[in-house]
């Protein structure tokens, strides 16, 4: 339900209107937790308005992660290409079918998710929650292109490199995605005072399937005295 984003926005905005929403609750300083393009703002907040944050946590699937920002672009759009692909204009309209046909095939298949459909047991709850995503995929299909497009210009090594926070970086290892090579030691390579958490065997539910475990480790390390090392 966010209004729509301006044409030229880019990951250093939706960090300044996230500092205006600290404003708004009348918040001086707030830890941050980061995940897939909430890891850039994340990375942005920290890096351009370092007085406002606290301690970090970026968590990404590997292809979030990958440093270099053309193997991190090739990662990605290997993943959302076709919200890319598009149709040739045409003067009656088609093409606007034709993708509406598109985006509608990309929403079947989230209702009808083959592995919820072979889970042994099914309850309403996640039925619930796989209908709250078809209404957000519905309600986000027009910015898709433009907020990967910001992601794609973003330039993650050199905001990393300007983080003075204590950040802990949480890598989910998809096993589809060894070929990227882990990311996680190159990021923490390049910031001041940075920690390491890999999930191994993790799937792109990553942040669903291993909840609790996420969230137990951001809790250590909210509470732990500063120290850079990597958790296990």
């Amino acid at each position: 339900m966010s209004d729509p984003l301006p044409p030229d926005a880019t990951m250093e905005d939706l960090a300044a209107l996230m500092v205006e929403l600290l404003d708004r609750l009348q918040i001086d300083r707030a830890h941050l937790i980061g995940f897939h393009t909430g890891n850039k703002i994340a990375a942005a907040m920290a890096a351009h308005h370092p007085d406002r944050i606290g301690d970090v946590v970026l968590i990404g699937m590997t292809h979030s992660l990958v440093v270099s920002r053309r193997k991190r672009n090739a990662a990605i759009m290997e993943i959302v290409k076709r919200h890319f692909g598009g149709f040739e204009p045409t003067s009656d309209g088609a093409h606007l079918l034709r993708t509406w046909g598109a985006d509608f095939g990309a929403l079947a298949g989230l209702w009808w998710k083959p592995a919820l459909l072979g889970a042994s047991q099914i309850d309403d709850k996640t039925l619930a929650g796989q209908e709250q995503r078809a209404i957000e995929t519905i309600q986000c299909r027009r910015a898709i292109r433009q907020i990967y497009a910001m992601n794609f210009n973003f330039d993650f090594a050199a905001t990393l490199r300007r983080i003075k926070a204590r950040t802990l970086v949480i890598e989910c290892c998809v096993p589809e995605e060894e070929h990227l090579g882990r990311q996680g030691e190159k990021m923490i390579g390049l910031m001041r005072s940075a920690h390491l958490l890999s999930i191994a065997g993790a799937g792109f539910d990553a942040t669903e399937a291993f909840a609790g475990p996420i969230a137990s480790a951001c809790g250590r390390f909210f509470k732990a005295p500063a120290k850079r090392n990597a958790l296990t």
